[in-house]
């Protein structure tokens, strides 16, 4: 009798011995492996990586407006030659028309003048559309690495539903990235640019109402589409979240009533491993926010640089009485002002997801 109760006593020892070496085994480096797959962006807004340290002072407001004005400052020097480019342009087109007044052919000159201005506006502000793809891209990758780790730390905390919750909306702000982003944008604005030189030629075809239309149906498609995934995420997490803790407690009850004598030691080292897991997920979630912004505010204050500018050609076409010109200008605004909406919409949904992840509590630390 004596001997079994050692026995016994020997086992729930091991078995203690077990628990906590399996709560207190080191982690994976998750937020190793996430700075790894950011793009150099990213990474150089995060130049220590995904640390404790590095994220604390990047998401305080000095380094939030730090990391807004060396973006804003960085694409005004980028965008200079552009701006100035297309200053000059609107100098000379608005010399040649004051140059055709008068004359008989007005008429001709005036168009010939706006569908060689319209031509030059689309050769230089073209790769414009290039870089926004490139940023969307980015986002994509970030979006992929994401979904993985972040489902990997909530099923460590023993957040199963709630992991694969968090995956499936980051697959999904992925997929619209990629899909409806990448893949058609490229193409839109292609048809933008041509409607805007169509419009220069002036008669009966409004291009300019066809390039509106196109613009609010594939943004009303983009932001519907934004809103369903950041609804269906905040409420499947909610509810896995209630079915995890449930769980989770359940399962801390049944071990300590099966192991009365190391079931707190067990239950102990579970909300410390929950609570660990709390701090590595609020960590890797502050990364990817500030690789989002650290993705995102270059290409979104690069296009606000040339919407500016556009606003400032058509202006001076206007003071000057050079109405061909000043139409030419305007008729860029609804391409840009669709990517300027793009950029936002896709940042601003990834920050709610990664934010809806952040908020999720590993089941175990309840």
């Amino acid at each position: 009798m004596k001997k079994r109760i050692a026995i016994c006593f020997i086992s729930l020892l091991l078995l203690a011995f077990a628990f906590q070496t399996v709560c207190y085994a080191d982690e994976p480096d998750y937020a190793g492996e996430l700075y790894g797959s950011l793009p150099s962006l990213a990474q150089n807004a995060l130049p220590d990586g995904i640390t404790q340290e590095s994220v604390s002072e990047r998401t305080g407001i000095k380094g939030i407006l730090l990391m807004i004005t060396d973006a804003l400052s960085g694409q005004l020097t980028d965008s200079r030659p552009l701006i100035i480019t297309m200053l000059s342009l609107c100098v000379l087109g608005s010399l040649v028309s004051s140059v055709c007044e008068g004359l008989s052919c007005k008429k001709n000159a005036d168009m010939c003048i706006s569908i060689a201005l319209a031509a030059s506006l689309c050769t230089i502000l073209l790769p414009t559309v290039d870089g926004i793809v490139s940023y969307l891209s980015d986002m994509s990758v970030l979006m992929n690495a994401l979904a993985p780790i972040s489902a990997a730390i909530l099923i460590s905390g023993a957040s199963v539903t709630a992991g694969a919750a968090s995956s499936a909306g980051m697959s999904a702000v992925a997929a619209i990235t990629d899909r409806l982003c990448v893949d058609v944008l490229t193409p839109i604005s292609v048809a933008l640019l041509g409607f805007s030189i169509c419009d220069c030629m002036g008669g009966r075809f409004r291009a300019a109402a066809i390039s509106g239309y196109i613009k609010k149906a594939y943004l009303t498609l983009i932001g519907f589409m934004c809103t369903v995934i950041s609804f269906s995420m905040g409420m499947q997490s909610a509810i896995s979240a209630s079915a995890d803790s449930l769980g989770a407690r359940s399962l801390k009850f049944v071990v300590g009533s099966s192991l009365p004598m190391v079931g707190s030691t067990v239950s102990a080292s579970l909300s410390t491993l929950g609570a660990s897991l709390s701090v590595i997920k609020s960590t890797v979630g502050a990364g990817a926010v500030i690789a989002t912004l650290a993705i995102a505010l270059p290409s979104l204050f690069y296009i606000f640089v040339i919407r500016f500018s556009l606003s400032l050609c058509a202006g001076v076409s206007s003071l000057s009485g050079s109405v061909e010109c000043e139409r030419v200008f305007r008729s860029f605004f609804s391409l840009f002002d669709m990517l300027l909406a793009v950029v936002a919409l896709t940042a601003v949904t990834a920050i709610i997801v990664i934010s809806i992840f952040i908020k999720n509590s590993p089941a175990i630390g309840g």
